[in-house]
């Protein structure tokens, strides 16, 4: 009897071992509002066409941008700016285990955008970015989940939108917000001081 009790136990843990592993992630959306998990009726954006395309969106935001050496997911970006030209290093995620950027890539972005000398370490995903516990980065991070990026196509490259929907993720399922516009990511408008009535 104490041997059945236990044996079940083992095998539940490991069923939900092998879900937590190969299930995707449970906040994913599908463009129909269906159950998430990986077998999406579309299939993924590949990743050199996802770096063309965010390449694209970059040059329709001024950011001009070049590959870090040696790295095809990894590129540095500048925006030239009233005073002084802001400096980006970017990392594309086109292909997250289970559709969703881990904490460690963002990690890993803050401390190349420190070596780098950049202002701005910028993370792109058309899926989704796991942002719980970040605090104390040691560069300023932009991150662009896959809702964000598709606002950003409409609004800087909207002759694109009918592609995006070819693919899986970037936000589907989430309404646009046409009355707010996205932000360019580093930009920071310049103070003239404060507001008079």
């Amino acid at each position: 009897m104490i041997t059945s009790i236990l044996f079940a136990g083992f095998a539940f843990f490991l069923l939900a071992l092998l879900l937590a592993r190969y299930g995707g992630h449970p906040n994913r959306l599908t463009d129909q509002g269906g159950a998430p998990g990986l077998l999406g009726h579309e299939p993924p954006v590949l990743p050199a066409r996802f770096r063309t395309l965010v390449r694209e969106l970059l040059a329709a935001m001024d950011i001009t941008t070049a590959p870090l050496p040696g790295e095809e997911q990894r590129l540095s970006g500048r925006r030239p700016n009233h005073f002084h030209d802001v400096r980006y290093v970017i990392f594309l995620e086109p292909e997250p285990p289970g559709d969703l950027v881990e904490q460690t890539d963002l990690l890993e972005l803050a401390e190349t955008a420190k070596a780098q000398g950049a202002s701005v370490g910028m993370l792109v995903t058309p899926y989704d970015i796991d942002q719980s516990g970040l605090a104390n980065l040691p560069t300023e991070v932009e991150l662009i989940d896959g809702a964000k990026l598709r606002q950003l196509f409409a609004r800087y490259l909207p002759e694109r939108m009918s592609e995006l929907e070819q693919y899986r993720g970037f936000g589907k399922g989430r309404p646009l917000a046409p009355s707010t516009p996205a932000p360019i990511p580093g930009y920071r408008s310049p103070s003239l001081g404060p507001e008079t009535t």
